[in-house]
């Protein structure tokens, strides 16, 4: 009952600030073409999936880590052959030598088509997602912020959502609100790997600006006032 009304709290004070998933429609024909696109990521090969896909990538890769045992990583390189554990930050700041995946099928999209190696000052780039709930209860919420002179530069680009077995990884967070964040100790070879560019985020326009330095929660604050 408590999880149940921090799940009722969370949903409505994360629906003021920050922006739900996009909907999504499945039909019969949708399902078929994306288990015969999920197909390919298990014949283990690693190879390139889904290039002739009609539906938008992020309905793909949505519907792949909610039906089978598969994680997604962002990169915006080409060249990634094996994934190793680095010296990284989790979503509560503390820090871990892991391999980061996640359930999302839209958060990776971003990292994937963001090249921060193209801009040479110092930056910010804060970004969220939010799992509140369970099952056919369960909501997804976003935020996409870069500092201002980072958001105007050349950063944008084409890259890659690796898929991985989700075995090896265990979930950084859980509970009625968390982050839909998973680390592994061990080194991960992808499954296979989708193209994507910046016309394939959802959110490609709802990427707001920030200053340098800005208070984080201000950020979220003014998040759906400053993406309106």
């Amino acid at each position: 009952m408590r999880e149940a009304l921090r799940a009722v709290a969370a949903r409505l004070f994360l629906g003021l600030l920050l922006r739900r998933e996009p909907p999504f429609a499945l039909d019969a024909a949708k399902r078929a073409a994306f288990e015969s696109a999920a197909a390919a990521v298990f014949a283990g090969d690693g190879g390139t999936l889904a290039r002739d896909l009609p539906y938008p990538k992020h309905e793909f890769t949505r519907y792949l880590v909610a039906h089978h045992p598969v994680l997604l990583h962002g990169t915006p390189r080409a060249d990634v052959a094996r994934l190793e554990p680095a010296d990284q930050t989790l979503f509560d700041g503390s820090r871990a030598t892991a391999v980061f995946a996640t359930d999302d099928g839209i958060w990776p999209i971003f990292f994937a088509t963001i090249d921060r190696a193209r801009y040479a000052g110092p930056y910010s780039l804060r970004n969220a997602a939010m799992v509140v709930g369970r099952a056919a209860r369960e909501r997804r919420y976003y935020l996409f912020s870069m500092n201002r002179e980072l958001r105007n530069a050349d950063v944008r680009c084409p890259g890659e959502v690796l898929v991985l077995p989700r075995e090896p990884f265990r979930p950084a967070s859980s509970g009625a609100v968390r982050f839909p964040e998973w680390v592994s100790d061990a080194a991960v070879t992808p499954l296979g790997r989708l193209e994507v560019g910046p016309e394939d985020f959802p959110f490609h326009g709802q990427i707001s600006a920030h200053r340098l330095g800005e208070w984080f929660p201000l950020t979220w604050l003014l998040y759906r006032w400053r993406t309106r």
